[in-house]
């Protein structure tokens, strides 16, 4: 299956040890998908919403693994702000969270989030439960990412 029609996965997590174990599980899932890590909210949001470069790109289909407490912006803010813009609120988001506080996860919901997991995360069933396909992959920084952009054929 060629890279450009898998989805990019974005995984929005502050805490570095928690992106590799996720990286780790996707890779052992077996993904091929590209992957853009983001350190905080606000790195996430600027990425989908466009202020940033590289940035979202409309023609591809995402799937958004969201920390839910973050610095600067947290996951939960993101995910309002995702939800409520008609341009993006068709991204499958998975919220991330070392709780288990009901009313942290009840606001996820109200919000729109597609699946929560208490870390670690099972990778491949939210596979599964999205369709998307999966095989080894690495991760692509934002700078690469738009490195990748500028040379992918049209």
């Amino acid at each position: 299956m060629r890279s450009d029609s898998l989805a990019t996965i974005l995984i929005a997590e502050d805490n570095d040890g928690h992106s590799r174990l996720l990286q780790r599980g996707l890779k052992d899932a077996g993904a091929q998908n590209p992957v853009i890590r983001f350190r905080d909210g606000v790195e996430a949001w600027d990425f989908i919403s466009g202020k940033s470069e590289p940035c979202l790109d409309p023609a591809k289909r995402y799937l958004l693994f969201l920390d839910i407490r973050m610095p600067n912006m947290d996951g939960i803010e993101v995910l309002r702000r995702l939800k409520a813009d008609r341009r993006f609120r068709h991204i499958p988001v998975i919220m991330l969270t070392t709780s288990d506080d009901p009313e942290e996860l009840r606001r996820c919901r109200e919000l729109g989030c597609d699946k929560f997991s208490i870390k670690p995360i099972a990778v491949e069933e939210f596979a599964q439960i999205f369709g998307l396909p999966l095989g080894p992959g690495s991760e692509i920084s934002p700078a690469a990412a738009a490195e990748n952009k500028d040379s992918a054929p049209a």
